[in-house]
Protein backbone atom coordinates (compact mmCIF):
# COMPACT_ATOMS: atom_id res chain seq x y z
CA UNK A 1 0.00 0.00 0.00
CA UNK A 2 2.82 2.36 0.91
CA UNK A 3 4.56 1.75 -2.42
CA UNK A 4 1.32 2.53 -4.27
CA UNK A 5 0.98 5.84 -2.39
CA UNK A 6 4.58 6.80 -3.20
CA UNK A 7 4.13 5.85 -6.86
CA UNK A 8 0.95 7.92 -7.05
CA UNK A 9 2.68 10.90 -5.42
CA UNK A 10 5.59 10.71 -7.87
CA UNK A 11 3.25 10.49 -10.83
CA UNK A 12 1.38 13.57 -9.60
CA UNK A 13 4.66 15.48 -9.19
CA UNK A 14 5.76 14.56 -12.71
CA UNK A 15 2.35 15.47 -14.13
CA UNK A 16 2.38 18.80 -12.32
CA UNK A 17 5.92 19.51 -13.42
CA UNK A 18 5.07 18.80 -17.04
CA UNK A 19 2.00 21.00 -16.88
CA UNK A 20 4.01 23.80 -15.27
CA UNK A 21 6.71 23.60 -17.94
CA UNK A 22 4.14 23.72 -20.73
CA UNK A 23 2.44 26.71 -19.17
CA UNK A 24 5.70 28.60 -18.61
CA UNK A 25 6.73 28.04 -22.24
CA UNK A 26 3.88 30.25 -23.49
CA UNK A 27 4.24 33.84 -22.24
CA UNK A 28 1.00 35.78 -22.17
CA UNK A 29 0.40 39.12 -23.87
CA UNK A 30 0.59 41.94 -21.35
CA UNK A 31 -1.58 45.01 -21.08
CA UNK A 32 0.66 47.72 -22.55
CA UNK A 33 -1.16 50.52 -20.72
CA UNK A 34 -0.97 54.13 -21.89
CA UNK A 35 1.99 56.53 -22.10
CA UNK A 36 2.87 58.12 -18.78
CA UNK A 37 1.97 61.78 -18.24
CA UNK A 38 5.60 62.97 -18.47
CA UNK A 39 6.07 61.75 -22.07
CA UNK A 40 3.10 63.27 -23.87
CA UNK A 41 5.43 65.00 -26.36
CA UNK A 42 7.62 62.02 -27.25
CA UNK A 43 6.75 59.68 -30.11
CA UNK A 44 7.32 55.95 -29.68
CA UNK A 45 6.99 53.02 -32.06
CA UNK A 46 7.85 49.33 -32.34
CA UNK A 47 9.18 47.64 -35.49
CA UNK A 48 9.18 43.83 -35.61
CA UNK A 49 11.82 42.17 -37.82
CA UNK A 50 13.48 38.78 -37.98
CA UNK A 51 17.21 38.69 -38.70
CA UNK A 52 19.50 35.63 -38.81
CA UNK A 53 20.36 34.84 -35.18
CA UNK A 54 22.86 32.46 -33.59
CA UNK A 55 24.01 31.67 -30.06
CA UNK A 56 27.28 30.75 -28.38
CA UNK A 57 28.29 27.15 -27.71
CA UNK A 58 26.47 25.53 -24.80
CA UNK A 59 23.04 26.86 -25.78
CA UNK A 60 20.43 25.89 -28.35
CA UNK A 61 18.22 28.35 -30.25
CA UNK A 62 14.83 27.51 -31.70
CA UNK A 63 12.02 29.46 -33.30
CA UNK A 64 9.58 31.18 -30.95
CA UNK A 65 5.85 30.72 -31.31
CA UNK A 66 3.70 33.56 -32.59
CA UNK A 67 2.27 33.88 -29.08
CA UNK A 68 5.77 34.40 -27.67
CA UNK A 69 6.56 37.00 -30.32
CA UNK A 70 3.33 38.86 -29.56
CA UNK A 71 4.10 38.70 -25.84
CA UNK A 72 7.58 40.15 -26.41
CA UNK A 73 6.18 42.92 -28.59
CA UNK A 74 3.58 43.87 -25.99
CA UNK A 75 6.31 43.92 -23.32
CA UNK A 76 8.36 46.31 -25.48
CA UNK A 77 5.35 48.58 -25.96
CA UNK A 78 4.76 48.57 -22.21
CA UNK A 79 8.37 49.65 -21.61
CA UNK A 80 8.03 52.45 -24.19
CA UNK A 81 4.92 53.70 -22.40
CA UNK A 82 7.04 54.17 -19.26
CA UNK A 83 10.28 55.58 -20.65
CA UNK A 84 11.42 57.15 -17.39
CA UNK A 85 11.12 53.81 -15.62
CA UNK A 86 12.85 52.03 -18.52
CA UNK A 87 15.73 54.51 -18.43
CA UNK A 88 16.38 53.68 -14.77
CA UNK A 89 17.14 50.06 -15.76
CA UNK A 90 19.83 51.05 -18.24
CA UNK A 91 23.32 52.54 -18.34
CA UNK A 92 23.77 56.24 -17.50
CA UNK A 93 24.56 56.99 -21.16
CA UNK A 94 21.39 55.41 -22.54
CA UNK A 95 19.38 56.77 -19.62
CA UNK A 96 20.52 60.28 -20.55
CA UNK A 97 19.54 59.81 -24.21
CA UNK A 98 16.05 58.62 -23.31
CA UNK A 99 15.46 61.37 -20.75
CA UNK A 100 16.60 64.01 -23.25
CA UNK A 101 14.17 62.66 -25.85
CA UNK A 102 11.34 62.82 -23.28
CA UNK A 103 12.21 66.43 -22.38
CA UNK A 104 12.66 67.64 -25.96
CA UNK A 105 9.77 65.77 -27.55
CA UNK A 106 11.92 63.43 -29.63
CA UNK A 107 11.28 59.94 -30.92
CA UNK A 108 12.12 56.54 -29.46
CA UNK A 109 11.87 53.55 -31.79
CA UNK A 110 12.29 49.96 -30.65
CA UNK A 111 13.37 47.56 -33.39
CA UNK A 112 12.84 43.95 -32.35
CA UNK A 113 15.64 42.26 -34.30
CA UNK A 114 14.64 38.73 -33.33
CA UNK A 115 12.68 36.70 -30.79
CA UNK A 116 13.95 33.19 -30.05
CA UNK A 117 13.66 30.36 -27.56
CA UNK A 118 16.96 29.59 -25.89
CA UNK A 119 17.85 26.43 -23.96
CA UNK A 120 21.07 25.64 -22.07
CA UNK A 121 22.65 22.37 -23.23
CA UNK A 122 26.16 22.20 -21.80
CA UNK A 123 26.51 25.79 -20.56
CA UNK A 124 27.18 26.27 -16.85
CA UNK A 125 26.42 29.29 -14.72
CA UNK A 126 29.56 31.29 -13.97
CA UNK A 127 31.85 28.46 -15.01
CA UNK A 128 31.65 27.95 -18.74
CA UNK A 129 34.60 27.88 -21.10
CA UNK A 130 35.15 31.64 -21.18
CA UNK A 131 34.11 32.86 -17.71
CA UNK A 132 35.85 30.39 -15.42
CA UNK A 133 37.56 33.18 -13.48
CA UNK A 134 34.16 34.62 -12.56
CA UNK A 135 33.42 31.69 -10.30
CA UNK A 136 29.93 30.46 -9.50
CA UNK A 137 28.19 33.82 -9.74
CA UNK A 138 24.83 32.27 -10.62
CA UNK A 139 24.65 33.79 -14.11
CA UNK A 140 24.94 32.41 -17.61
CA UNK A 141 27.07 34.38 -20.07
CA UNK A 142 25.34 34.34 -23.46
CA UNK A 143 26.58 35.62 -26.80
CA UNK A 144 23.96 36.19 -29.49
CA UNK A 145 24.79 36.86 -33.12
CA UNK A 146 22.31 38.90 -35.14
CA UNK A 147 22.75 40.54 -38.55
CA UNK A 148 20.90 43.69 -37.46
CA UNK A 149 23.40 44.65 -34.73
CA UNK A 150 26.13 47.20 -35.36
CA UNK A 151 28.91 48.37 -33.05
CA UNK A 152 27.71 51.40 -31.10
CA UNK A 153 24.03 50.45 -31.28
CA UNK A 154 21.90 50.84 -28.17
CA UNK A 155 20.74 47.27 -27.58
CA UNK A 156 18.64 45.78 -24.81
CA UNK A 157 17.64 42.17 -24.29
CA UNK A 158 14.19 41.15 -23.08
CA UNK A 159 14.72 37.91 -21.17
CA UNK A 160 11.58 36.05 -20.11
CA UNK A 161 11.44 35.29 -16.39
CA UNK A 162 9.41 32.09 -15.99
CA UNK A 163 9.21 32.45 -12.20
CA UNK A 164 7.80 35.99 -12.25
CA UNK A 165 6.02 35.43 -15.59
CA UNK A 166 7.30 38.67 -17.07
CA UNK A 167 10.04 40.02 -19.34
CA UNK A 168 13.19 41.37 -17.67
CA UNK A 169 15.18 44.13 -19.36
CA UNK A 170 18.93 43.44 -19.56
CA UNK A 171 21.54 45.66 -21.17
CA UNK A 172 24.44 43.75 -22.81
CA UNK A 173 27.93 44.36 -21.45
CA UNK A 174 29.40 44.11 -24.98
CA UNK A 175 28.09 45.15 -28.41
CA UNK A 176 30.01 44.56 -31.67
CA UNK A 177 29.15 44.29 -35.35
CA UNK A 178 26.73 41.38 -35.50
CA UNK A 179 26.90 40.24 -31.88
CA UNK A 180 26.15 41.06 -28.24
CA UNK A 181 27.12 39.47 -24.92
CA UNK A 182 25.03 39.58 -21.75
CA UNK A 183 24.46 37.76 -18.48
CA UNK A 184 21.24 36.21 -17.16
CA UNK A 185 20.34 34.04 -14.18
CA UNK A 186 17.97 31.93 -16.31
CA UNK A 187 17.01 31.65 -19.97
CA UNK A 188 13.92 30.52 -21.87
CA UNK A 189 12.71 33.16 -24.36
CA UNK A 190 14.73 36.14 -25.52
CA UNK A 191 14.08 39.20 -27.69
CA UNK A 192 16.88 41.39 -29.06
CA UNK A 193 15.77 45.02 -29.18
CA UNK A 194 17.58 47.93 -30.79
CA UNK A 195 16.69 51.34 -29.34
CA UNK A 196 16.93 54.25 -31.80
CA UNK A 197 16.53 57.73 -30.31
CA UNK A 198 16.27 61.15 -31.95
CA UNK A 199 15.60 64.51 -30.36
CA UNK A 200 13.55 65.92 -33.21
CA UNK A 201 10.55 64.14 -34.74
CA UNK A 202 11.30 65.82 -38.10
CA UNK A 203 14.60 63.98 -38.41
CA UNK A 204 15.04 61.37 -41.13
CA UNK A 205 13.19 58.11 -40.50
CA UNK A 206 14.99 55.32 -38.73
CA UNK A 207 16.64 53.01 -41.30
CA UNK A 208 15.39 49.43 -41.23
CA UNK A 209 17.98 46.81 -40.25
CA UNK A 210 19.41 44.87 -43.15
CA UNK A 211 18.08 41.37 -43.63
CA UNK A 212 19.32 38.30 -45.41
CA UNK A 213 22.92 38.79 -44.27
CA UNK A 214 25.12 36.06 -42.93
CA UNK A 215 25.76 36.46 -39.22
CA UNK A 216 29.37 37.70 -38.89
CA UNK A 217 30.79 35.01 -36.64
CA UNK A 218 34.17 36.80 -36.58
CA UNK A 219 32.55 39.59 -34.56
CA UNK A 220 31.10 37.04 -32.17
CA UNK A 221 34.52 35.41 -31.82
CA UNK A 222 36.03 38.79 -30.94
CA UNK A 223 33.49 39.24 -28.16
CA UNK A 224 34.21 35.75 -26.86
CA UNK A 225 37.93 36.50 -26.83
CA UNK A 226 37.25 39.74 -25.00
CA UNK A 227 35.12 38.00 -22.40
CA UNK A 228 37.77 35.33 -21.95
CA UNK A 229 40.47 37.96 -21.51
CA UNK A 230 38.42 39.84 -18.95
CA UNK A 231 37.76 36.62 -17.08
CA UNK A 232 41.47 35.84 -16.93
CA UNK A 233 42.11 39.32 -15.62
CA UNK A 234 39.57 38.63 -12.88
CA UNK A 235 36.99 41.16 -14.02
CA UNK A 236 33.42 40.44 -13.01
CA UNK A 237 30.60 41.43 -15.33
CA UNK A 238 27.27 42.31 -13.76
CA UNK A 239 23.81 42.64 -15.20
CA UNK A 240 22.89 46.23 -16.09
Amino acid sequence: MKKKVIALALSLVLAFGSATTAFAASPTTEDTGVPSQDQQNVQTSVVQTENPTSVSEGFKLSESSEQTKKSAESAVKKELNNLTTLAQKLSPELQSKINEAVRNGGTVTAQILGTKDITPTTAQKGGDAFTQADGADGFYTIVLGNAGIKAGDDIVVLNYNEIASNWDVIQPFAVADGAIAYKAAAVSHVAIVKIVITNNSSDAPVPAPQTGETVPYAAMAMILVGVAGAAVAGRKFTER
